[in-house]
């Protein structure tokens, strides 16, 4: 529902569905393992590359100290980023 809205939001005003969202996104997962059989393994793959990624990104989003190394390294996937 903010999309439509004009002034500045904030992250805080997206919190409220992310838990509909993370069920939503498990739900469809499932639907397509269960029906198309040759996209289990598809599916698997995507959900392990989730876990990855965020596990990579987690200090970051909880304010653990890294390396300069690890950022530059592993978390910096676009010039453009400010880290």
């Amino acid at each position: 529902p903010w999309i439509l809205v004009e002034r500045t939001t904030f992250i805080y005003h997206y919190f409220g569905s992310v838990p509909f969202i993370t069920l939503m996104c498990v739900y469809s997962l499932v639907r397509v393992g269960q029906k198309h059989k040759k996209l289990k393994n598809a599916v698997y793959l995507y959900c392990a590359l989730t876990v990855i990624v965020f596990l990579m990104f987690y200090p970051i989003l909880s304010g653990h100290p890294v390396s300069v190394y690890f950022i530059n390294k592993f978390l910096k996937w676009s010039n453009l980023w400010a880290m």
